[in-house]
C-alpha cells in the first residue's frame, strides 16, 4: 500500500492552455451553465401519485402501489434501514447473520415452518424467496402468487413477523454457523472476495465502515451467539426504521387495511437512538494497492476517483434536479475514456484485450466513478500507462463533440425506451425502486417526469460542461489505483504505479484524432423478397402464442409473433440444426472463437469501431453462438431497433467481418488459463468432468490445447462461422414482441428473405460417446481459497416427451428442497448446495448434477449424506410435503410467461409440428405424474453405481 498527499498530484489538474491539432479544445474550469427550464415545471421529480405512500402511528412507511404486470403476483419488501455499518463493536457481521437467521424460525412460523409455508404456494427459496444485507440497509423479498386467496395475507404476516417476532434461537444460531462460514468460504476466499477484500479496505480503511464488511469474519461466525443478534435485532428492526413495499395486481385499499392489521400494534423494543455517524471524509490521498495472486491469470488495473457523496438534498431547491444533472456529466466523462481504451482494443492498437467503465460506491455515501482494463501479465506496465495517460490525455486535449454524442446516444435510447415500456414495468422493478426511495431519498417520479427531466439534460449537455464537472470531480478526489496480479509475474510494483500517476503531466502524448460521427445504420436496406407462403403457426392466448410462419424461397421460416408482455420489447431467436457435428472435429476449438470474433469485429462495409457506435446507439442486442449439435441467435431489441437488429443478423449471414484484433485479444485472455486452468476452480472441476466424461475426445473440447490456440487463425475462424451461419435453408427465424405484424413482415422481407441461400438443409449427426462404466472418482486441486467443490453427474437415457418433460421438472425441484432442508440445513455445512437436470441431445438423454462446496475436511460427511438422500428419493420417493411444493412450484413456472420462453417455444413448434401439442400440454401433464412415478424416475436417472465425482479441493 502506497499514500500520497493529493498535492503531489498536481499533474492531474494541469489544464493545457492550447488545443492540439485534433480540431478539440483545451479542458477549462467553467461555471455550469443555466439550463432553459420551463417556469411552469411542476416540483421536480415529484412522487408518481399513482404509488401511495402512508406512514402509520409507530413510524412505519408503507408503499402501495396497483400495478398489473404481469398480473398473477405481488412484490413485497420489508426494507430495514440498518446494514453492517451501524453494527457495534463486538457486533461483526450481526447484521447479516440476523438475516440468515430469520428464515431459520419466528412466533407464528418456528423452525422451517417458515419456508415449508411459502413453498405449499409454489415460491422457491431463492427465486421468489431472498434477501440481502449490505453496509447499509437489509431488504428482505418475497413474490407471492396471487391465485392462491390466502397467499398475500401470509405473505403479509411472514413480514410482520420478521420485523418484530424473531425467535433467534441459540441452538439454531450454533446449526447455521456453518452455513455462514460456507458463504464466507465463497465471499472471501475465491480470486474475486480476495479483490474485494483489498478494494474495500482502499476505500473504507480508516473511516467509519473500517472492518464492517457484512459477512463479517470467520472468528466472528464461528463464535456467534444469540446475544448480539438479539440486541441488533431490538435496536433496528423497528417499525420507525423500515418500510413495507406492496406492488402488483391489488386493491390498494384493502392491501392497506390488511397492512394496518398486522403492523399497527408493533412497538419498538429498545428506544436507541445514537445512530453511527456513517459519512465519508474527502479522499484526499493518493493510494496504490496491488494484489499478487496466484489463482490471477491476468493484469487488472481500475483507476478510480472516490469522492463523498451527498444524500439527496432535495429541501434545495433545484439539488435534486443539479445532482442528476452532475451525475450524468460524470457518467458521460468517464464513459468516453473508457470507449477510447475500449476502441484501442478493436482496432488492435492497445496493450491490453478488454475495457470499461464503472463506479465503486458500494456504500451509501460514496462514489468512485473509474475505468479498468484487463491484459496480459507481461504487458501491465504499458497497460497501467495507457490506462493513466487517457485521463491526462482529455485533460490536454479535451473532448470531441462526436464522443459526447457517443457517449449520450444509448443513455437517450434507454430513456425512451422506458418511457415506451412503462405501462408494463414489472413489480420487482417498481418494488426495488421503491425500497430505494425510502433508504435513499431516490426519486420516484412518474415515467414522464423522469423521462422529461433526463432528456432536457442530455439535449443541452455540452462539451464545456462535461469537461468542467470532470475537472471539478477530480480536483476534489484523489486517484485510487486497484491492480490484480498473478503472483509470479514480473509486474510493477504499488510504488513503480506510484510514480506512473504522477509522471503523467510530464509524458510527451499526441491528440487523438477527430472522432468520427457515427453511422446511421449497419447497412442500407436491401431490396424486398416476397415470401412463397404465409399461414397461421398456432394461437394461444395463455401462451402468448398468435403467430403467423412465413417461408421464403431461400428456404428460411420467420415466425412473427405479436405480444404484449413488455412495451417497446422484442426478442429475435433464430436456430438452426446441425452445429459442429456437420464439420472436422479439429473445429470444434475453432467454434468457440469463432462466434465471439464475428461479434467483436466489424460487419458489412462498416469497421470494428464503427460498428460498435451504431449498435451503441441503440437498445438492442445479439449473440450468436455454436454448439456440437446446433447454432443459433437470440437476442432483444427495443420496437424501434428492431430492424437494426434484423440488419445485424443478415450481415452475420451474407457480410461478416473476421478481425485479426479480435481473434488476438481472445487468444490473449484464455492463454493463461489454458496453461493454469487450477487457477479457477470452477473451470478446472469442469475440465476434469469433462475428461472423466468423454476422455480426448475431441467432439466435447470446452478449451483448446496451446497448440491448438497457437495454430487457429482468423481464415479458420471465418471458415467455420461462415459455414454455420450462410444458409438460411434449416433456420427458423422468430420474432416475438411488441411489434406491429405488417411492419415486422415487411422488415423480414427485407432482411431474411432476401438471405442469400445455398439450398443446403442439415439436420444434427450424434456423436458416439458412451458414458463409463461404473463409478468414475476423480480429484483435482485448484484454487488457493480454503474451500472444496463435490459434483456429482449421472446420465441415463431418456426417450422425450411430455410426461418425461414433466418428471424431470419435478425432480428437480424435489432435488433442490431435499438438498437444502437435509444438506444445508440440517447438516449446516454448506451455504448453496444445488442441483441441475435436463436433456442431452434432442432429448436422448437424462443429465442430473448435484453440486455443493463447504470444508475440504467436510466433504466426505456430506457426500454420504448426498448419496443417502438420493437413495431415499429413490427407495420411498419425496415426501408429501416435498412433491406438493415441487407441483406448485412447477405450475408457477408454466404460468410465467416473457418474450424469451415465448419465442423459444415457437421455435419448437416451427421446427417441429409435434411440440405444439406437449408445449400446450404441459399443466395437464403435470397431473399425470405421481410421488411413485417420481421415486421410479430418480431411480431411473440417478442411479447409485453409475456415475462421476469430481472432488475440487484447494491447491
Amino acid at each position: 500500500m502506497i499514500r500520497r498527499r493529493a498535492a503531489l498530484l498536481a499533474s492531474f489538474l494541469v489544464v493545457s492552455a492550447c488545443a492540439g491539432d485534433s480540431g478539440v479544445r483545451s479542458t477549462q474550469y467553467v461555471p455550469l451553465p443555466e439550463y432553459p427550464w420551463d417556469n411552469d415545471t411542476p416540483a421536480v421529480l415529484a412522487p408518481d401519485p399513482d404509488t401511495r405512500i402512508v406512514t402509520l402511528d409507530n413510524g412505519l412507511v408503507v408503499y402501495l402501489r396497483n400495478n398489473a404486470q404481469p398480473g398473477d403476483s405481488v412484490e413485497l419488501r420489508l426494507a430495514v434501514n440498518a446494514g453492517s455499518g451501524v453494527e457495534d463493536p463486538d457486533q461483526s457481521g450481526v447484521a447479516h447473520f440476523l438475516e440468515h437467521m430469520l428464515f431459520n424460525g419466528t412466533e407464528e412460523f418456528p423452525g422451517n415452518e417458515l419456508i415449508a409455508t411459502l413453498r405449499s404456494f409454489g415460491m422457491e427459496f431463492g427465486a421468489d424467496v431472498n434477501a440481502y444485507t449490505s453496509y447499509d440497509e437489509t431488504v428482505y423479498e418475497l413474490n407471492v402468487p396471487l391465485d392462491e386467496p390466502d397467499a398475500l395475507g401470509v405473505g403479509l404476516d411472514v413480514l410482520a413477523q420478521w420485523l418484530s417476532a424473531a425467535t433467534i434461537d441459540p441452538d439454531e444460531v450454533e446449526a447455521e454457523r456453518g452455513v455462514i462460514l460456507d458463504e464466507y468460504r465463497i465471499r472471501d476466499q475465491t480470486l474475486s472476495g480476495r479483490q474485494f477484500v483489498t478494494i474495500a479496505d482502499m476505500l473504507l480503511g480508516g473511516g467509519p465502515y473500517e472492518g464492517r464488511q457484512p459477512i463479517g469474519t470467520a472468528e466472528a461466525i464461528e463464535s456467534m451467539t444469540a446475544e448480539p443478534l438479539r440486541r441488533f435485532y431490538d435496536d433496528w428492526y423497528r417499525p420507525d426504521n423500515a418500510a413495507v413495499i406492496v406492488v402488483g395486481d391489488i386493491d390498494v385499499d384493502d392491501a392497506e387495511e390488511m397492512i394496518r392489521e398486522r403492523f399497527d400494534d408493533i412497538e419498538p423494543r429498545s428506544t436507541r437512538s445514537d445512530r453511527p455517524d456513517l459519512s465519508l471524509s474527502p479522499y484526499a490521498e493518493v493510494d496504490v494497492r496491488v494484489d499478487n495472486d496466484l489463482d490471477a491469470t491476468a493484469a487488472v488495473f481500475e483507476l478510480n476517483w472516490p469522492a463523498p457523496s451527498s444524500d439527496n438534498a432535495a429541501d434545495v431547491e433545484g439539488a435534486e434536479r443539479d445532482g442528476m444533472r452532475r451525475s450524468l456529466a460524470l457518467q458521460v466523462a468517464f464513459d468516453i475514456v473508457a470507449t477510447r481504451l475500449s476502441d484501442d482494443v478493436r482496432r488492435g492498437d492497445a496493450p491490453f484485450f478488454a475495457a470499461g467503465d464503472g463506479n465503486l460506491g458500494f456504500v451509501r455515501g460514496l462514489t468512485a466513478p473509474g475505468v479498468y482494463v484487463v491484459g496480459s501479465p507481461e504487458d501491465a506496465t504499458d497497460a497501467a500507462e495507457a490506462l493513466t495517460d487517457e485521463f491526462e490525455r482529455l485533460r490536454r486535449f479535451g473532448i470531441h463533440p462526436n464522443e459526447l454524442e457517443r457517449a449520450i446516444a444509448p443513455l437517450r435510447a434507454a430513456a425512451d425506451a422506458d418511457l415506451v415500456g412503462r405501462e408494463t414495468r414489472s413489480d420487482r422493478e417498481f418494488a426495488d425502486e421503491l425500497v430505494a426511495h425510502f433508504l435513499t431519498g431516490a426519486p420516484i417520479a412518474t415515467p414522464r417526469d423522469e423521462h422529461r427531466e433526463i432528456t432536457r439534460i442530455l439535449n443541452v449537455l455540452s462539451v464545456d460542461e462535461v469537461e468542467a464537472v470532470l475537472a471539478e470531480h477530480l480536483a476534489t478526489a484523489a486517484p485510487h489505483l486497484y491492480v490484480s496480479l498473478p503472483d509470479d509475474s514480473d509486474a510493477p510494483t504499488a510504488a513503480s504505479l506510484l510514480a506512473l500517476l504522477e509522471s503523467a503531466a510530464e509524458r510527451t502524448l499526441e491528440a487523438r484524432p477527430p472522432a468520427p460521427e457515427a453511422p446511421e445504420a449497419l447497412m442500407e436496406a436491401p431490396e424486398a423478397v416476397e415470401e412463397d407462403s404465409s399461414e397461421l403457426l398456432v394461437r394461444d392466448v395463455r401462451s402468448s402464442f398468435d403467430a403467423d410462419i412465413l417461408e421464403f424461397p431461400n428456404g428460411a421460416q420467420v415466425v412473427i409473433n405479436p405480444t404484449n408482455l413488455v412495451d417497446g420489447e422484442v426478442t429475435l431467436v433464430a436456430w438452426s440444426p446441425g452445429g459442429v457435428s456437420q464439420m472436422d472435429e479439429d473445429d470444434v476449438v475453432v467454434a468457440r472463437y469463432a462466434t465471439a470474433v464475428a461479434e467483436m469485429s466489424g460487419i458489412g462495409d462498416l469497421d470494428a469501431v464503427e460498428a460498435a457506435m451504431v449498435r451503441e446507439s441503440a437498445q438492442m442486442e445479439l449473440f450468436p453462438v455454436i454448439t456440437l449439435e446446433e447454432e443459433w441467435v437470440t437476442g432483444t431489441a427495443s420496437t424501434d431497433d428492431l430492424e437494426l437488429a434484423l440488419q445485424q443478423l443478415h450481415l452475420w449471414f451474407d457480410d461478416p467481418q473476421f478481425d485479426e484484433a479480435a481473434l488476438e485479444a481472445l487468444k490473449a485472455s484464455d492463454r493463461a488459463l489454458i496453461e493454469s486452468p487450477e487457477a479457477d476452480p470452477e473451470l478446472a472441476s469442469y475440465l476434469e468432468l469433462l475428461d472423466a466424461r468423454y476422455g480426448d475426445n475431441p467432439w466435447y473440447a470446452v478449451l483448446p490445447t496451446l497448440e491448438q490456440l497457437d495454430d487457429i487463425d482468423i481464415d479458420d475462424v471465418e471458415r467455420v462461422f461462415t459455414d454455420r451461419f450462410d444458409n438460411p435453408r434449416d433456420w427458423v427465424f422468430v420474432i416475438s414482441g411488441d411489434i406491429d405484424e405488417e411492419v415486422a413482415a415487411d422488415l423480414a422481407r427485407m432482411y431474411l428473405g432476401s438471405l442469400r441461400g445455398s439450398g443446403r438443409a442439415e439436420f444434427y449427426d450424434p456423436i458416439d460417446a458412451p458414458t463409463p462404466d461404473g463409478v468414475v472418482s476423480r480429484e483435482v486441486r485448484a484454487g488457493v481459497g480454503n474451500t472444496a467443490m463435490l459434483t456429482l453427474q449421472f446420465e441415463t437415457p431418456s426417450e422425450f416427451d411430455d410426461l418425461e418433460e414433466t418428471r424431470v421438472r419435478l425432480l428437480d425441484k424435489v432435488l433442490d428442497i431435499r438438498l437444502t432442508d437435509v444438506i444445508r440445513e440440517e447438516l449446516s455445512a454448506t451455504y448453496s448446495p444445488r442441483s441441475m437436470i435436463g436433456f442431452g441431445s434432442y432429448g436422448e438423454s437424462v443429465m442430473v448434477s448435484v453440486m455443493v462446496s463447504g470444508d475440504p475436511d467436510e466433504m466426505d460427511a456430506m457426500e454420504d449424506a448426498i448419496l443417502r438422500e438420493l437413495a431415499d428419493l429413490a427407495e420411498n420417493g419425496p415426501t408429501e410435503e416435498e412433491f406438493d411444493a415441487a407441483v406448485a412450484a412447477v405450475e408457477r413456472e408454466y404460468g410465467a410467461g416473457d418474450n424469451e420462453t415465448v419465442a423459444w417455444g415457437l421455435v419448437g413448434i416451427a421446427f417441429q409440428p409435434g411440440y405444439q401439442r406437449f408445449y400446450l400440454g404441459r399443466s395437464a401433464a403435470l397431473y399425470d405424474v405421481s410421488a411413485d412415478d417420481l421415486a421410479e424416475f430418480a431411480t431411473r436417472a440417478m442411479p447409485l453405481d453409475h456415475y462421476i465425482r469430481i472432488l475440487q479441493l484447494p491447491r
